[in-house]
């Protein structure tokens, strides 16, 4: 038990996942409709590395995977997706759950999701031709927002059901 607070532990895990979360990312862009399925089970790995190691151990494998994303993948969308919804807001969700006002803490959590949903959108104008953009501008912000909140909940049954039977797998030889 006394391996998993080594600081080579915490970086080959985090490597571990880095990869693991590109790997998924990868076949995520093998087809058209797995770009946002793969993003969610990423960010599932993200969860896991968090609670595993540090915020900083999970901020600089997100920083990986994101740049190996955006630099292998023909699909930049997909890295794009993955830096907030799978990168970035499971490692803000701990803080944001914290807030004791729960009116503030889901308002916090809608405006991530409108942040998440509009870099979304940005990413599919730059790399989606223009005919089909302006179609995709307010389901794409309403559907961005409804999954956040979906993947929020995800996220926190995750976390439990990780807590209380996953964990004891992690770390074992």
């Amino acid at each position: 038990m006394g391996r998993r607070n080594t600081s080579l532990y915490k970086l080959t895990f985090s490597a571990m996942c880095a990869a693991l979360s590109f790997v998924l990312l990868y076949g995520g862009t093998m087809t058209a409709v797995l770009d946002m399925s793969s993003a969610v089970l990423s960010g599932l790995v993200t969860v896991v590395l968090l609670r595993e190691c540090s915020r900083r151990h999970a901020l600089c494998a997100v920083g990986v995977t994101f740049a190996l994303t955006f630099i292998l993948l023909h699909d930049k969308t997909v890295s794009v997706l993955y830096l907030g919804a799978g990168g970035v807001y499971p490692i803000l969700k701990p803080t944001l759950d914290r807030v004791r006002r729960k009116w503030l803490s889901w308002a916090l959590k809608l405006l991530c999701g409108g942040v998440i949903a509009g870099v979304y959108v940005a990413a599919i104008f730059l790399f989606v031709p223009a005919e089909a953009a302006p179609l995709l501008i307010p389901a794409g912000l309403f559907l961005g927002i409804v999954c956040i909140l979906l993947y929020d909940v995800l996220l926190t049954r995750f976390r439990t059901v990780y807590e209380l039977r996953l964990r004891r797998f992690i770390g074992r030889r």
